[in-house]
């Protein structure tokens, strides 16, 4: 899915998890990504998916974590 639908995103990572997934990568390419991804975390963890979200970084993902800083608090380390 595209991270910056969460509702999207967040179905498919509980499916995911729910199929037995240890983790979950999602790609955080753009800034709409990365401030969505916070929102993702508190989604899943009010149904119980505790899974860990991964963030996969395209080319400027240094600039998305420094502008984002929830997003980054929300990845799995």
């Amino acid at each position: 899915t595209d991270t910056a639908d969460i509702a999207a995103t967040v179905a498919r990572v509980a499916a995911i998890a729910r199929q037995g997934s240890e983790l979950v990568r999602i790609t955080v390419d753009r800034d709409e990504a990365a401030a969505a991804v916070p929102k993702i975390r508190e989604r899943l963890d009010r149904v119980g998916i505790d899974v860990p979200l991964i963030g996969d970084f395209h080319y400027i993902g240094h600039k998305l974590l420094a502008e984002h800083p929830a997003c980054a608090e929300a990845l799995a380390k």
